[in-house]
């Protein structure tokens, strides 16, 4: 008992100051038209480890993973810090724009370890990361549809579960402006396009 008593001690002091294994969260950093989503309360029981995916959405539905090393990106922070939080790269693809795709621990102890919820809140953009449109000199800017003729198929996007499910497609006018379309499939129909000024 005594054995079980000192490992346990031991557990809850190298727990106790736990962290994220990723730098500090630095959302937005280097995101283009970003916004903060709060995630509901996801919980964990005492020690588990799973997989978790969220997904940006409305007018902001695309998640940028900003990372500098190995796809660990920082776009992204959590609550309490007695979890760690480790993103997935190879979870988050251009099938999916919308997915932010994290493995979760619960190390929370208070002495022992316990249920616990964590609250994780992403960085959201307009724009897509993957082959986002550039206005040399200039941000883009957004506007409704303008409704111009589509300049190739529109293309669907959809997690299994419909949260982060999307539209993009792009249009040209007469006037030879180009538009980037997002429609948010789960929100609604909310639909917003991006140009150059």
């Amino acid at each position: 008992m005594n054995y079980f008593r000192v490992l346990l001690i031991t557990m809850t002091a190298l727990t106790s100051t736990t962290v994220s294994i990723t730098a500090p969260a630095e959302i937005c950093k280097g995101v283009p038209d970003c916004q903060e989503q709060q995630m509901g309360a996801v919980s964990y029981k005492a020690l588990e480890t799973k997989g978790w995916a969220y997904y940006c959405t409305g007018e902001y539905p695309y998640y940028w993973n900003n990372a500098t090393v190995l796809g660990l990106g920082t776009n992204y922070k959590s609550s309490p810090s007695c979890f760690t939080v480790a993103e997935n790269p190879f979870g988050e693809t251009t099938d999916h724009p919308s997915k932010a795709d994290f493995t979760i621990t619960n190390w929370c102890s208070d002495p022992l370890p316990e249920k616990k919820s964590i609250t994780v809140t992403l960085g959201c953009s307009k724009v897509p990361q993957e082959a986002a449109p550039a206005c040399p000199g200039k941000n883009m800017t957004t506007t409704d549809d303008p409704k111009c003729p589509l300049t190739g198929p529109a293309r669907n996007t959809c997690s299994t579960t419909g949260v982060g499910c999307i539209q993009t497609y792009t249009e040209q006018c007469s006037d030879g402006k180009i538009y980037y379309c997002t429609k948010d499939l789960y929100a609604g129909g909310l639909t917003y396009c991006m140009t150059c000024p």
